[in-house]
């Protein structure tokens, strides 16, 4: 039944979390000293090494990795396994290699774990983009004040410790803040995130960690976000919309707002009557993007950093601010200007009134930048913006030449945002459940045996795509149905979790042509030996509801720990 062997074990730092070694290990009798420990870390030929948390079998994996292929440093590679069990993605943690580890492993690395368990057991997980402060500091330096969470989008992961994809699809990565960026983590990380992939040259972010560095940022007072957002008591921000981008190419600027934000659009037109502020997301196909700097006298400047390829077509920006203040002598329709990591237009008191309205009316509105004509330029200009003649232009109806590029910004409202539960894929059968609504369960039962437990975490709304992601607490006949469940697995726990088939899926369909439920672990469909409690406890329910429910399908999540 044992599937690790567990040793204790001291390095120079003291004692250590239990060492559990598996059955791919090669034996070894009490004590393991910590030369072999460092051995076994380092031995590419080997699995990672698990340490215990002293709760529900609560494992940090750990491994030495020579990043030879990207980073080009010596690195310890963490991450949690059973986290997820609780309701918090699982964590993974790149610490760059430092003198100081030589025959000792990180102690805080345990604490950062430790307190993403007590926390998700509290209801309360981290999630993407997420932080926690430790301001007491951490890793040897109380400069070391926070950790900020992120997913992986572009970066090399190979030879990185990652859970299992059978098991856990999805992931955060923890990153390293120092104490005077901890403000950025807080009101607006996606800019500390693109600055720091800036300074190790890793886009759009990095995965590694690096102790003892210069911060890249140092005080926030000459921001332009500090009129945005609270530096003080942190109680508000720039408001993000997810999913909305937005792309530059070249003088054509293109602001992609998701239809299924519409509400908090319209909260961020509703805030200041001359002022709409919008926070942007990081996008997956812009080749480029705005970064912002400090220089030593605390002064920000703009500059561009770019993915791997040379020539830039798409540039990103994490912010636009549009401000109803241009003057009509100003000489101009509308102006834009790169501010820091951000756009910020300048439009009239009409064009924003406009603006504003096409949000209310979910349409699409262009501002272009042109010059306006001389008082003294009689010529009769189209009421159509895209028509109008530049002084000393062409004429009206050729619109803008080839050699001068018509320079707008337009807002379009694009696809539905689904970026919920993106790269996430079934552990029954590997279906996709990106974009599928679902709700993460903090105060389920548990049901015990004397070893084990059977816990049920979530449940996804297969035939829902488009529902609103703010869904309600689940509905009585979802809770009954996992309820049976857990009580139809529990006899079979040892079995399951002697086979590593410890987290399983069940999936319902109530629809007239697919009616009945699947289960399964791993990829793939449960053995037969399993289902006849399964069928006891769910044909009845099933059944019953024979046309008299409304269509539904759905997938409940459970988990088989060690107790």
């Amino acid at each position: 039944m044992r599937k690790f062997r567990s040793f204790s074990i001291t390095d120079s730092l003291g004692v250590l979390p239990n060492l559990l070694l598996s059955k791919e290990f090669p034996h070894y009798e009490t004590p393991i000293t910590v030369g072999t420990l460092f051995n076994l870390l380092q031995d590419s030929s080997l699995p990672p090494v698990a340490f215990g948390l002293p709760r529900h079998n609560i494992q940090v994996m750990a491994k030495i990795v020579e990043m030879e292929c990207c980073v080009g440093s010596r690195v310890w590679s963490f991450c949690s396994s059973g986290l997820a069990a609780f309701g918090q993605d699982e964590v993974a943690f790149v610490l760059e290699w430092h003198q100081d580890d030589e025959l000792a492993v990180p102690r805080d690395v345990f604490t950062l774990y430790q307190v993403l368990f007590e926390n998700a057991s509290k209801g309360t997980p981290v999630s993407d983009m997420g932080h926690l402060d430790f301001p007491g500091g951490l890793l040897n330096s109380s400069e070391h004040a926070a950790f900020l969470f992120v997913r992986r989008t572009l970066q090399c992961v190979k030879r990185l410790v990652t859970p299992n994809p059978l098991q856990e699809s999805t992931y955060l990565v923890a990153l390293l803040v120092l104490k005077t960026e901890v403000p950025w983590a807080k009101l607006f990380p996606l800019r500390l995130l693109l600055r720091l992939g800036a300074e190790f040259r890793s886009y759009p972010c990095p995965l590694v960690s690096s102790r003892f560095r210069k911060p890249v940022y140092f005080h926030e007072h000459q921001s332009i976000l500090t009129i945005l957002a609270d530096f003080t008591n942190y109680q508000y921000t720039i408001q993000n919309i997810p999913g909305l981008v937005i792309h530059e190419i070249g003088k054509k600027t293109t602001i992609l707002a998701p239809k299924n934000r519409y509400e908090l659009m319209m909260k961020a037109s509703s805030t200041n009557e001359n002022i709409l502020a919008l926070g942007a997301n990081f996008s997956p196909t812009a080749d480029s993007h705005l970064v912002c700097t400090q220089n030593d006298d605390g002064s920000f400047q703009s500059q561009t950093f770019n993915s791997a390829s040379n020539q830039i077509n798409v540039r990103g920006a994490s912010f636009v601010v549009f401000s109803g203040s241009l003057k009509s002598n100003s000489g101009f329709t509308a102006r834009r200007s790169v501010v820091e990591d951000g756009l910020l237009i300048q439009v009239s008191p009409l064009d924003m009134s406009r603006l504003k309205q096409a949000i209310h009316d979910m349409s699409d509105y262009r501002v272009i930048c042109k010059p306006t004509p001389p008082s003294n330029y009689t010529k009769k200009v189209s009421g159509d913006c895209d028509g109008a003649n530049f002084p000393g232009g062409g004429d009206a109806s050729d619109g803008v030449t080839r050699d001068d590029e018509e320079e707008f910004i337009e807002l379009v409202w694009a696809a539905d945002e689904c970026t919920r539960n993106e790269g996430a894929t079934s552990v029954l059968d590997g279906t996709s459940l990106a974009g599928v609504p679902s709700c993460r369960i903090f105060s389920g039962t548990d049901y015990h045996s004397v070893r084990f437990l059977v816990r049920w975490t979530e449940v996804f709304f297969l035939a829902n795509k488009d529902t609103e992601l703010d869904l309600p607490d689940p509905n009585r006949l979802i809770d009954a149905t996992a309820r049976s469940m857990c009580v139809a697995l529990l006899p079979h726990a040892a079995k399951l979790y002697e086979m590593d088939l410890t987290k399983l899926a069940l999936r319902i369909s109530l629809d007239p042509d697919q009616f009945g439920y699947e289960i399964g672990a791993g990829g793939s469909a449960l053995a037969h030996e399993f289902l006849g409690e399964v069928d006891s406890a769910l044909v009845p329910i099933i059944t019953s509801l024979d046309g008299s429910h409304q269509p539904m399908k759905i997938e409940l999540i459970f988990y088989i720990l060690l107790k």
